[in-house]
């Protein structure tokens, strides 16, 4: 991956293919989600914590797959889910701190990407050098994907801080074979239930419960994994 900042002078006949991002999902079992779109994917797949064993941290992902490098949502060039996630559509897009200027955030691409195509796909610039409604789309969606990844570290440390999140047994049976998957982690119901008022109470403020409620009703279609995988 190469990363660089995007300008309307090197850059203007550069254009994007997001019709071949499918190519780049398959194999990836887990992809980050935001609290936005918690609910949206979990009407698809599994949305769950894993745990950085190095630093402690946990993050938010959406499970597509029953084991490393496979996704059963991405097979023969087809998305089997209703939607996609924002970390997805926003490739090969990525905001970056300029070097000069910590304070200034601007748009990057990678341009190793095989999203990047001078002949195929929507161009980012028009022949004046002026941004098309193609780039100006995908730098909203970057801004929304930033706001909603620092909201979305904050219910993720918030759920660590009342030691919310369990390590989950996860057992499913694929074709007569039941699998373990490790390393999953869900909001533990019963630790919920047992808050005091006043820990309920801050997560009713933060508005962060209608997250945690489809999180545990999204764990549900691990089932869903286990019978497309068969």
């Amino acid at each position: 991956m190469s990363i660089i900042a995007l300008n309307n002078t090197e850059h203007q006949g550069m254009r994007v293919n997001p019709r071949l991002v499918l190519s780049l999902l398959e194999g990836a079992q887990m992809l980050p989600v935001i609290v936005h779109e918690c609910a949206l994917i979990g009407s698809d797949a599994p949305v769950v914590f894993v745990k950085n064993q190095e630093t402690g941290q946990f993050q938010m992902v959406a499970l597509y797959g029953l084991a490393p490098g496979e996704n059963i949502f991405a097979t023969n060039g087809e998305w089997r889910a209703l939607s996609v996630p924002l970390i997805v559509q926003n490739m090969p897009f990525k905001l970056i701190t300029d070097a000069d200027d910590h304070d200034r955030v601007m748009v990057g691409i990678d341009d190793e990407s095989p999203l990047v195509d001078a002949e195929n796909g929507e161009p980012l610039f028009d022949t004046n050098g002026d941004e098309t409604e193609f780039l100006k789309t995908r730098k909203e969606m970057l801004r929304q994907y930033v706001d909603g990844d620092e909201v979305t570290r904050k219910f993720v440390d918030l759920l660590s801080e009342m030691e919310l999140l369990a390590q989950q047994e996860i057992k499913v049976n694929v074709d007569g074979q039941k699998t373990d998957i490790a390393g999953i982690y869900s909001v533990d119901e019963a630790k919920l239930r047992e808050l005091s008022p006043e820990d309920f109470e801050r997560l009713r403020a933060s508005g962060f419960l209608p997250v945690i409620y489809a999180q545990l009703m999204s764990v549900n279609q691990i089932r869903r994994l286990a019978r497309m995988r068969a």
